[in-house]
């Protein structure tokens, strides 16, 4: 069984998410804010990282950096949750992650929780590093022109 380090400080939201993953096979382990999550990453590695971007202790730049320099977590695939549109999140925070914008709906987070972990829908074992289809990276021109139009 897959295990997800789920992130989210609004409780209802993690509620609703950590059903929808437990219903679907998957080992929930939460956190409310982003210094437990730290801890938690340090401690064990995931199948996979779903965060909130902005929250309580370290916000999801800080968390991702966290997960990153872990030796259990630098592999880790990496999902954003925010109501931000993606090129400002992305204009925020640079490396390789997997995006969902809230609200969002059940079949639209397993297909990202899928994509991410290389399963089928969310199921499955996740590929290599090496096999993973990488996100494109921004430069800062790109940054700045998306960051002023949105």
């Amino acid at each position: 069984m897959q295990t997800v380090l789920l992130v989210d400080d609004e409780p209802a939201m993690l509620e609703a998410i950590s059903n929808m993953l437990t219903a679907h096979g998957w080992n929930v382990v939460t956190s409310r804010n982003g210094t437990d999550a730290a801890a938690r990453v340090a401690e064990r590695s995931f199948d996979l990282v779903l965060t909130d971007v902005v929250m309580e202790g370290l916000v999801g730049t800080a968390l991702l950096y966290q997960i990153r320099a872990s030796p259990a977590g630098a592999d880790t695939p990496t999902v954003f949750m925010s109501n931000m549109p993606e090129a400002r999140v992305r204009s925020i925070i640079e490396g390789d992650y997997g995006f969902i914008r809230k609200p969002f709906s059940f079949d639209q987070l397993m297909g990202v929780v899928g994509g991410a972990t290389g399963g089928n829908r969310g199921w499955g074992s996740p590929p290599p590093p090496s096999q993973r289809q990488p996100t494109r990276r921004y430069s800062a021109a790109d940054k700045v022109r998306e960051y002023f139009s949105s």
